[in-house]
């Protein structure tokens, strides 16, 4: 089996099942995934506590690994060995059967990885998709809207030239995360608007946020546009599914946009994605997250 470590977001989460999958259906073999890294319902070193999330999904093909299992797919020696490499070097160990990411790129060497392994990692690339993108599109089906005001919109934007537009600041301005992600400028979202405003007609925006206070201060439209900030809690992941449901989006330096940009099938869509995703993170390879497809403001 492939076992893979889960962590972080719902964007996170669904860049490591999606490269789980990849590598199972490759290698014929099975996934599970490993969850105890979620099991912290507190904040733990200024690190947002989340809950596992890829329970909205009813495609899914993996279950949670149980106690026994996980002992087998992450060896104690194996562990160890991890713990002195990381000491050593700074980065964690590549073994066919113990494989951690050392950093934000895409891995060519994920070919030593074995159908019995422990994977750790963030996984954020397009190209782990490439292989298996129908495969990853099946499992990542939304369960259907019910409630009224999602359908409403849902109507909106599916009858219009929708365009989502995703504004992340909340967890993003505290102090550690602004060290490492930053907030997209303000001068991004207006060139954004701008260029798609030029080559669509009768744009209609649908603007995402968690700072809506913010957005209404500082961004101003002329065009058609609605503010979506109803789906919270366990309804969260309904903003990622009306912004794929949208026809182009303008996404913020955040995994949980970039899903919705993914799965928008729209054949003739317009992305557009930030040119700084991250503000210090070491052998980050932009080109390897973005698609060449997307534009970079």
């Amino acid at each position: 089996m492939i076992c893979i470590e889960l962590f972080g977001g719902l964007g996170n989460q669904m860049f490591q099942y999606a490269f789980g999958a990849a590598l199972a259906e490759t290698r014929n073999t099975n996934l599970v995934l490993d969850t105890t890294s979620l099991d912290y319902p507190n904040e733990l070193d200024g690190i947002t506590p989340r809950p596992y999330g890829l329970n909205i999904f009813p495609n899914l093909v993996a279950s949670k690994v149980s106690g026994n299992d996980l002992k087998k797919a992450k060896p104690l020696y194996l562990r160890m060995l991890n713990y002195l490499v990381y000491k050593l070097t700074g980065n964690g160990i590549r073994h066919s059967q113990y494989y951690i990411q050392n950093a934000r790129f895409y891995d060519e060497k994920i070919a030593r990885i074995s159908k019995q392994c422990y994977v750790s990692g963030y996984w954020q690339s397009y190209k782990y998709l490439l292989s298996c993108d129908a495969l990853i599109r099946s499992h990542f089906q939304f369960p259907a809207i019910k409630d009224e005001k999602n359908l409403r919109l849902i109507e909106q934007i599916e009858s219009t030239e929708s365009v989502s537009i995703h504004i992340r600041r909340s967890d993003y301005l505290k102090a550690h995360n602004m060290e490492t992600h930053g907030v997209c400028s303000l001068l991004y979202y207006k060139s954004a608007i701008d260029y798609i405003s030029k080559k669509i007609k009768n744009p209609v925006f649908f603007i995402f946020s968690d700072d809506m206070d913010w957005v209404v201060a500082n961004i101003n439209i002329q065009y058609p546009n609605f503010y979506v900030n109803h789906n919270r809690g366990r309804d969260s992941f309904r903003d990622m599914q009306l912004m794929a449901a949208c026809k182009h989006n303008i996404i913020a330096n955040s995994s949980f946009s970039w899903w919705g940009g993914w799965l928008n099938d729209t054949s003739e869509k317009i992305i557009i994605a930030p040119a700084k995703w991250f503000n210090n993170i070491k052998g980050f390879v932009y080109s390897d997250l973005v698609p060449p497809t997307w534009i970079s403001l």
